[in-house]
């Protein structure tokens, strides 16, 4: 998925207010005719000082004033009224008529154009703003002047404010500080035609001020006669976009970041926030009979005569009152050539956009021309034409329209799995050609470069050519990664070699590195300038790591900002690309030995029958010839040859050449392979890893393999696995990602069934391992024929924003089918071929002789309990007995490691075990006294915990403990009794959509259960129950625990019960029940709360409490946590637990009401207070048919025990402060 850059700011909005300039009408009453927004030219220009022409306009001071009111030369119409007079405003403005403008002068605040101020006011009318802020005089004096030039009935006024600056002030209604000056000095003009009732705003030259830069939101546009959008222009502008990019609305400002920004310097590479001396900004009134030229449609340059004959589209709007028919619309092109072409427009609706398409147009001289689009003339003459330059280059075919800023920027949205895409554009030639680079401006996107704000994550592209039928690759550059230097800027991505295309279309683009993330993690490298409508056919996305037909993105009305670097091919020109090897065979096991060559067809011509050698040097002399049958122009082929056989050890030089041909730079490619007795491997040397892969977390825990294929022509033991760590920083803990660490190992895996052969121990990766060849030592013995040897990734339980990539590869195109694979080790299943991903993993396996004694394989769990652990394995020949030898996770063999006693069979029970441990165990056999085998291994077992059985009170669980090995604490139990896999687990985080900050109470778990998002139809029925609770009659036991939801609007429900099994059958007794839990930080539930838990009064025997979720479907999470369960004796007397009353309970200050009524009591009654461990904290009498206060401020909060005496009765209730 594709998606656009968005900035802070106005940028978001400017996207949808440039269509609206460009298609939206203008104001149609017939009456009082305003201008239209539609119809408003911005346009290169030149400013005039007025000097010392015409008179000067005087005001009492420059800040805050008005002029005198002034005669107009002439009679001007505007919103229907005729107009004599006008007065002037210091703040950037002016008012017609005879009434001076009254205050506020300016917008309430500095960035936010859409409150206050004269635009905003409903009574002040017949504005004029050409740069409407509060202003102060700038580094010279003030002066404001009027002066007339022409002759009627065409004569102009021009109205000038010159030597401003805007002045610091308050910077928004939601934001503290101020907003400095930004501009320490600036002058523009008001022209005001006579007649065509037209109004220009001309810009002069700004001189930014030394203050920091920041955004200042200026009104710029026009108002009528009221606050209607019929009756208001404005002008839209980021800050630091540059001033021809402006674009006009209808109506006021709708928004604090909707207006016209201006800043001192640019934030961001490439921008451009000062005026262009001229800028100009025109205005007219509609009239009947208006066809405006909008825009040309065409090429920054068009490579000739190879792109002959190539077309061109003009856009015409009827900007009149009145329907168009047969409009001609000419194109025409002057400068290095001479070319035009007339088309006929059949109809043009008020306000409709027409589109003239000028084909079959053939330029043969190379040079600068410029290109005009015109319409013939009409009531409005100042749009019947629009130019745009265009090169014709021997070589470079670009999109890029020069002088026009880019809109904005795309990019792909990152998913669960990574992958590379590209943006691309179509250009045709009507010969072959040869793509020597391609060339990309930038997106404006600061995390396209490492920085703080993005957790210093950086961004590779690089340039394509791909087939534009087929989407598949025939040429690209090396990889580059973007810095803050490129942003903003036209790149150039020399391929590594030059890629010829037949006649035809051919695709050149931007690809995208885009790894596995979420939304959040959207970059948009992929500049574009707006086309609307777009052309369709030119601009497509199309997939580079997985390839198919590129899809079409007229939709997008976006002009890539692509260019193609051509040169003539040569006519015969076979090209060798790659060779496709090993940086090392094992022999003579490894014999025979295949290997496998790229070659291109870079010429002109399509070539049959050529030979294609392989010849290796060194430690061994090889020789073998391929023919290639055929090959068309810019067709790629595979050269296989098979059958060879190596029986020296020692360095070789392997070369793929062809004949000479009309290019012999291209016509062999050599690299270096070993050829040892022990080692295999897919690194070639003296290439760097292009990236690394890695696995994206779900919510299962899982560990999967990058795994590749080597073929022993005997029995071997393999010794150890190495593997090229991948450079992501995020493989080592740190703050940006949460200190989390990254678990790794070597594997052996069954090439057909991917079952797992032998592994390393576990281990964790360090600093020192980014980037570099990492050796995981073990023991497997592999039959004759293929085996698998991968780097196998620990994949936690997470979301895609907790991925990271240890698998370092090199690029291999296309990638080998049946030699790199994906394996599963914890569920095993016939390995996934990975030749789609174009990637060679960086492996190496070291191999060796079968021992004399050979190893035991398919070690396996069987059964564990909490001090056993059984195994199975398959027998080894020549085996008089087993041996099992085990040690803590991750142990190394040898070191802190047990051995069982020598055992026969092939299976076996190890006893002895601590509970609640996570073991690793290695079987070895026992050939003679003198003789046994490597060992196979490991397994993994976590033998279970004992669980308790609570006898001692106050219980409490906060779930904070979890052994390792294990995902809840001992004893806790669930029922997932929908069986939807979706049920309580002891976690402190969630799907970020639901929360992105721990949903502890107690860090760092809560008990947690979150919906079914793979079928958002299922609700929850899933139960989580305490440890076995010994309970005893003529005791009172009260629960009590927190429990929240996900904010959002989720109601979630919750039912506890108790009852003598640890099943939903034995939950026989509700203590709470509450279907509408809505709270999003955590509640108490106890005996005081609402609704409240009721106590549990049993009889003796064993119970268990289990929390029943039964939320509906499609909801969001919900949490339990620091549960506890307290007992107390019944109180010996009812009458006494009537007469007794205490409130406020729970109590916020610690201060409780203590109230009782007809106790019977002859004397004082006494009051006892203890905490939750049995110790007293406060004694105390109290009176019968009397309020006490029980004054506990002093206490923590927490649960507490109150117990009022009256002679040998007692009734004892808890209390809660809740500070």
């Amino acid at each position: 998925m594709k998606d656009k850059y968005t900035p802070p700011g106005l940028r978001a909005r400017l996207r949808h207010l440039a269509l609206a300039a460009l298609l939206a009408c203008g104001a149609t009453t017939a009456h009082a005719q305003f201008y239209s927004a539609a119809n408003v030219l911005n346009q290169a220009g030149t400013y005039t000082d007025l000097g010392s022409s015409g008179t000067v306009i005087t005001t009492p001071n420059f800040d805050d004033a008005n002029s005198a009111v002034q005669t107009l030369p002439f009679p001007f119409t505007y919103s229907g009224t005729v107009f004599n007079e006008f007065v002037l405003n210091t703040n950037g403005f002016l008012k017609l008529g005879s009434v001076a403008p009254a205050a506020p002068f300016f917008s309430s605040y500095a960035q936010e154009a859409s409150t206050g101020g004269p635009l905003n006011s409903a009574t002040e009318t017949n504005l004029v703003l050409p740069f409407n802020t509060d202003l102060e005089a700038g580094t010279g004096t003030p002066e404001y002047r009027m002066a007339t030039t022409g002759t009627a009935p065409n004569r102009v006024l021009t109205i000038q404010w010159k030597n401003v600056s805007d002045k610091t002030r308050a910077a928004s209604s939601t934001a503290a500080g101020n907003i400095d000056k930004q501009f320490a000095n600036f002058s523009f003009q008001v022209k005001l035609y006579e007649s065509s009732n037209a109004i220009d705003f001309v810009y002069g030259t700004a001189t930014p001020s030394s203050n920091q830069t920041n955004a200042n939101f200026i009104v710029v546009g026009l108002k009528g006669t009221s606050t209607a959008a019929a009756q208001v222009i404005t002008a839209i502008k980021a800050s630091n976009s540059p001033w021809s990019g402006t674009v006009f609305q209808a109506g006021p400002y709708t928004s604090a970041t909707n207006a016209f920004n201006i800043r001192a310097t640019p934030t961001i590479p490439g921008g451009a926030p000062l005026p262009d001396p001229g800028r100009t900004f025109s205005f007219s009134v509609q009239v009947a009979n208006d066809a405006a030229a909008a825009s040309i449609q065409g090429y920054g340059s068009i490579a000739v005569p190879v792109g002959n004959p190539f077309s061109l589209r003009g856009v015409v709007r009827n900007s009149g009152s009145t329907a168009l028919s047969n409009t001609p619309v000419t194109l025409t092109i002057s400068g290095a050539n001479t070319y035009t072409q007339t088309q006929t427009v059949p109809s043009l609706a008020l306000n409709a956009t027409g589109l003239a398409t000028f084909t079959g147009i053939s330029l043969p001289n190379v040079g600068t021309n410029t290109v005009t689009i015109s319409v013939a003339s009409d009531g409005n003459n100042a749009n019947n034409s629009v130019s745009q330059t265009m090169e014709t280059s021997a070589s470079t075919f670009s999109f890029i329209v020069p002088g026009v800023p880019q809109s904005n920027s795309y990019g792909f949205s990152p998913t669960t799995s990574g992958f590379t895409s590209a943006f691309c554009a179509k250009f045709t030639v009507n010969g072959a050609r040869a793509v020597t680079a391609v060339r990309a401006v930038i997106g404006n996107d600061p995390d396209l470069a490492p920085n703080a704000g993005n957790g210093q994550r950086t961004t590779t592209v690089f340039g394509v050519v791909i087939n534009a039928t087929t989407g598949d690759v025939l040429g690209r550059s090396p990889d580059y990664v973007l810095t803050t230097a490129d942003i903003g800027q036209l790149h150039t991505f020399t391929l590594a070699a030059p890629t010829t295309v037949p006649a035809g279309d051919f695709l050149v683009g931007l690809a995208q590195v885009v790894p596995a993330g979420t939304a959040a993690d959207a970059v948009f490298p992929m500049a574009y300038q707006a086309e609307v409508p777009a052309r369709p056919g030119l601009f497509f996305s199309t997939g580079v790591s997985a390839t198919g037909p590129p899809h079409d993105n007229t939709g997008d009305n976006a002009r890539y900002m692509l260019e193609a670097v051509t040169a003539a091919p040569s006519n015969n020109d076979l090209a060798v690309v790659e060779i496709q090897g090993y940086g090392s065979v094992a022999v003579p096991v490894g014999n025979p030995v295949a290997l496998r060559a790229v070659v291109r067809n870079s010429g002109a011509a399509a070539l049959n029958n050529v030979a294609v050698t392989l010849t290796i040097t060194g430690a061994n002399t090889v020789t073998q010839t391929q023919t290639l049958t055929s090959v068309g122009v810019g067709g790629t082929a595979l050269i296989n040859f098979t059958g060879i056989t190596l029986n020296n050890v020692g360095a070789n030089t392997v070369t793929v050449s062809v004949p000479n041909d009309d290019n012999n730079a291209n016509n062999s490619v050599a690299q270096q392979m070993a050829t040892s007795a022990t080692r295999f491997s897919f690194i070639t040397p003296g290439v760097p890893a292009v990236s690394s892969f890695g696995f994206t977390p779900n919510t299962t825990a899982r560990t999967l393999a990058f795994c590749g294929k080597f073929t022993v022509n005997a029995a071997r033991d393999v010794t150890a696995v190495r593997a090229v760590i991948g450079n992501d920083p995020d493989l080592l803990p740190r703050a940006a990602n949460g200190q989390r660490s990254t678990t790794v190992y070597g594997v052996v895996v069954n090439a057909t069934t991917g079952a797992l052969i032998a592994r390393s121990p576990d281990y964790v990766l360090t600093a020192a391992d980014l980037g570099q060849l990492h050796t995981f030592n073990l023991s497997a013995n592999v039959p004759a024929g293929d085996f698998l040897v991968g780097l196998a990734q620990v994949v936690p339980a997470g979301t895609a924003a907790d991925a990271v990539f240890p698998m370092a590869y090199q690029a291999e195109t296309p990638a080998r089918p049946g030699t790199f694979f994906i394996a599963n080790i914890t569920t095993p299943g016939a390995p996934v071929d990975g030749a789609v991903n174009d990637a060679r993993y960086m492996l190496e396996a070291e191999v060796s002789a079968p021992a004399t004694c050979p190893v035991p394989t398919a070690l396996a769990i069987t059964g564990s309990t909490a001090t056993s652990v059984s195994f199975s394995f398959t027998a080894a020949a020549g085996a008089t007995g087993y041996q099992i030898v085990y040690g803590p996770q991750g142990f190394t063999p040898g070191t802190t490691s047990s051995t069982s006693a020598t055992f026969t069979g092939t299976t076996y029970t190890l006893t002895g075990l601590a509970a609640g441990t996570t073991y690793d165990f290695y079987v070895r056999t026992i050939c003679s006294a003198t003789d046994q085998s490597n060992l196979a291994g490991p397994v993994r077992a976590t033998t279970a915990c004992t669980a308790p059985t609570i006898s001692t009170f106050p219980y409490t669980q906060n779930f904070d403990v979890v052994a390792s090995g294990q995902t809840l604490p001992c004893g806790i139990t669930l029922a997932d009794a929908n069986n939807d896999g979706y049920t309580w687990q002891a976690r402190g985080t969630v799907p970020a959509a639901l929360s992105s900050t721990s949903v502890a109470r107690s860090a760092p778990n809560a008990m947690v259960y979150v919906y079914n998002d793979a079928d958002i139809t299922v609700g929850a029925n899933d139960w989580f129950y305490t440890p076995a609770l010994a309970l005893n009659a003529g005791q009172s036991y009260r629960l009590s625990f927190y429990y929240r939801v996900a904010t959002g609007g989720y109601t979630e429900r919750l039912e506890v019960k108790y009852g003598t099994a640890a099943t939903p059958a034995g939950q026989t007794n509700t203590i709470f029940s509450n279907n509408a839990i809505t709270n999003t930080a955590y509640a108490v539930a106890n005996n005081a709360s609402t609704p409240a838990v009721l106590d549990i009064t049993p009889t003796t025997g064993t119970y268990y409490i289990g929390f029943h979720a039964i939320s509906g479907a499609s909801q969001g999470f919900l949490a339990v946590d620091d549960v506890m369960i307290s007992a107390s004796p019944l109180a010996t007397s009812e009458a006494l637990k009537r007469a007794i009353s205490v409130f406020p309970n729970p109590s916020a200050s610690g201060v409780f009401n203590l109230e009782i009524h007809g106790a019977n009591a002859r004397k004082l009654l006494g009051v006892e207070v203890t905490n939750m461990l049995g110790q007293r904290v406060y004694t105390g009498t109290a009176k019968d048919n009397f309020r006490s206060e029980v004054n506990l401020s002093s206490l923590a909060p927490g649960i507490y025990n109150i117990k009022v005496r009256n002679g040998e009765d007692y009734t004892m209730q808890q209390i809660s402060i809740v500070k």
